[in-house]
């Protein structure tokens, strides 16, 4: 689709090193996180020191709810330290297609459907 250039905003990353938590509470985690207020919130495999493997947990927001995603991640996971780095971030956004390909896709989509 075609792509329009967003004004660029201050967003704020936390990262967390994360070797020993269970992975029912890293996905109850991200939901919490996304829900709470991130803009957006993933995990990274890494591995830690002694080749142990682990995560790191990424989560991008702005600086009002900081504090808040930060207390989420200490309480709700296993990590001991959290880096915090805020700077300029561009954004973009798909701005939605015309009608015309909506119509071909569903075409294609029903063709293969078999119908």
């Amino acid at each position: 689709g075609a792509i329009e250039s967003q004004n660029l905003e201050k967003l704020t990353v936390l990262e967390a090193n994360i070797d020993d938590m269970s992975p029912q509470v890293a996905g109850y985690l991200l939901e919490k996180l996304l829900n709470s207020g991130a803009t957006d919130a993933f995990y990274t495999p890494v591995y830690m020191k002694k080749g142990r493997p682990g995560v790191l947990l990424t989560v991008l927001t702005d600086r009002e709810n900081k504090d808040s995603l930060l207390g989420i991640i200490f309480a709700e996971s296993t990590t001991i330290g959290a880096r915090t780095t805020t700077g300029p971030t561009s954004c973009w956004r798909s701005a939605p297609l015309p009608s015309s390909s909506s119509l071909i896709a569903a075409s294609f989509l029903e063709s293969n459907s078999g119908r």
